[in-house]
């Protein structure tokens, strides 16, 4: 009678893939269970043979929620889909020469109101009078902020001036390690503040730890300091580590400080898409007075070219000027290129600058995160829709092109989640990703001896090199090689059998995840290569033991007399 096979692939619970019709074939399902906590004992890979069939059936939808997503696709596509997983960016610049409240609108509205940040990058006022000025992101909305730029008492401004970055933090970026945090400091609010302000630290920690040390920019957006005293203030964060980090405010000599409003940023070290750096005129020209005209500047090489020139935010972190004069001070950034930009620090008129300082941030808006390759590719292909592919399989391989290309060559894991197999022979089978570049891969399909494969499903997931969060590897009961038969350009060459046995168990050791505090979340395994007997029912389960932050045990066994020759899997731990 004909036999159906029902498959769901990785991030598809939906998908109905439907057999040839082989009356002496086995069907293979394949069931992933996906607890929440990696050490269950559930966190299993199992199949069976009963009554002269078998179903291996595949289910982990549940497993990376909005991340692992997957949609049927024409054969042309080759099943492909992929899913950002890099936050959103939109910034933009303000000035104005009055205090004034402005309502910014966002070219493109957040799903929910993001985080805005302020940095201070030009200001214009009297030596009459104290400096005071504050800017200030209020009433956020998915669509707009309003932008406060205020001074207060007998201050005279002339003009103020700020970049702004809005950073939206969507799915589920901090159990990746792949946030971005924001926040605000203001000294006056700090039990530990009293003016004036010679130095002061304050501890910030983070509201979601990273997996690694965080890069952290800093930014003034607030100060109140004293006309008759040089203008002498410097932020910045020091002691940074994966929990949070120290803001240190420092003036010197007679200056005096009565409060500074600091804003900041950090984000995982290495993230695609964004690079930021600091700027010093002091660090240009020790000890000499920062001309009007034309000012210091220099030019910045990106250590990672963006696709497009990116959008560049900067804010002043060290002012040091003649309190003498009109305090004039501006950074900006011009002839911005997809690998370089030009920074800018200068004052103006009769204005004395000893040094201008500043943090800058390269943001590049990834829209849907493909452009800058920050995404996770999945698909599923069958060979029984592949007119390409004749059976029996013996050794087979079919291009996979990625939707979207990535930037360096991603990490590609390819499963085994269907197969129609004869069950006249042993069942011997392996799948892999080879020839992976950042257009796309070759899934590769072996069987050798006897067998006879009519069909075979495989999932795959591609996800970008170093991306925080995510590790995969492969494990099982490989090496050596089988005589008469070799497989072309495979990562680990060819197999050897260890005998026939129903159990066998070995270790994995983590990379990414021995300095956090807790193992990965979950961890999901699924087999790449089988060699099993047909004298008895076919049982075979794959499980993890002993999940802690530098690896695991994995664990391979059948039961009820049923016993394998070899296997290999693959796994994906996710903190």
């Amino acid at each position: 009678m004909p036999i159906i096979q029902e498959t769901g692939c990785i991030g598809c619970s939906d998908c109905q893939c439907h057999a040839k019709d082989h009356d002496t074939n086995r069907m293979v399902t394949i069931n992933v269970k996906s607890p929440h906590d990696a050490n269950d004992d559930n966190n299993t890979t199992e199949f069976q043979l009963a009554n002269g069939t078998f179903t291996i059936r595949l289910n982990i939808s549940s497993v990376i929620p909005h991340v692992l997503t997957y949609q049927e696709h024409p054969f042309c596509n080759n099943h492909n889909a992929h899913m950002a997983i890099s936050p959103k960016f939109e910034g933009g610049r303000f000035s104005t020469a009055v205090p004034e409240c402005k309502t910014i609108a966002f070219d493109d509205p957040f799903s929910s109101p993001p985080e805005v940040i302020i940095g201070l990058n030009m200001f214009d006022f009297s030596n009459l009078k104290n400096l005071r000025l504050k800017l200030s992101a209020d009433d956020i909305m998915n669509s707009s902020f309003n932008l406060n730029a205020t001074t207060w008492s007998d201050t005279v401004m002339h003009s103020m001036g700020c970049d702004w970055l809005a950073v939206h933090n969507s799915m589920n970026h901090a159990d990746m390690g792949m946030h971005i945090s924001t926040g605000i400091y203001n000294s006056a609010n700090d039990p530990a503040w009293s003016a004036p302000i010679k130095q002061l630290v304050h501890h910030v920690q983070f509201r979601k730890p990273y997996h690694a040390i965080p890069t952290v920019v800093i930014w003034i957006c607030g100060m109140d300091m004293a006309k008759d005293y040089y203008i002498r203030l410097r932020v910045a964060a020091t002691d940074v580590t994966t929990q949070g980090f120290n803001i240190n405010t420092y003036s010197w000599f007679g200056t005096i400080t009565h409060s500074v409003i600091v804003s900041w940023l950090a984000y995982p070290a290495g993230l695609p898409g964004i690079e930021s750096g600091s700027f010093s005129t002091a660090a240009q020209l020790p000890f000499r007075a920062t001309s009007p005209d034309p000012g210091e500047h220099k030019f910045i090489a990106f250590e990672n070219p963006f696709p497009s020139p990116p959008e560049i935010i900067a804010g002043l972190n060290v002012v040091d000027c003649d309190h003498r004069k009109n305090l004039r001070i501006r950074i900006f950034a011009d002839n911005i290129k997809t690998s370089s930009f030009k920074l800018n620090a200068t004052t103006w008129s009769e204005s004395i600058a000893y040094n201008i300082g500043c943090d800058w941030l390269a943001v590049h808006n990834p829209g849907d995160g493909s452009d800058i390759g920050v995404h996770i590719s999945t698909g599923v292909y069958k060979t029984a829709e592949d007119p390409a592919c004749i059976e029996p399989i013996k050794n087979f391989v079919h291009p996979v092109r990625f939707q979207n290309s990535y930037h360096s060559t991603p990490t590609v894991v390819a499963w085994i989640c269907g197969v129609d197999v004869s069950r006249d022979h042993y069942t011997r089978l392996y799948v892999t990703a080879a020839d992976v570049t950042s257009h796309g891969f070759n899934i590769h399909i072996y069987s050798w001896l006897d067998t006879t494969v009519h069909g075979v499903t495989v999932s795959w997931i591609a996800y970008p090199p170093g991306l925080p969060g995510i590790e995969s590897g492969d494990f099982g009961d490989v090496g050596g090689g089988y005589t008469g038969w070799q497989c072309h350009r495979l990562p680990i060459a060819t197999f050897q059998r260890v005998g026939l046995t129903a159990s066998i168990s070995g270790q994995v050791q983590f990379k990414k995840f021995w300095n956090l505090a807790r193992p990965p979340r979950k961890v999901l395994m699924a087999f790449t290569m089988l060699d099993l007997p047909n004298e008895n029912d076919f049982r075979l389960k794959m499980s993890s033991e002993a999940v802690t932050k530098d690896g695991m045990i994995w664990r391979a066994r059948s039961w009820g007399g049923s016993k394998f020759w070899g296997f290999s899997g693959a796994y994906i731990a996710l903190a």
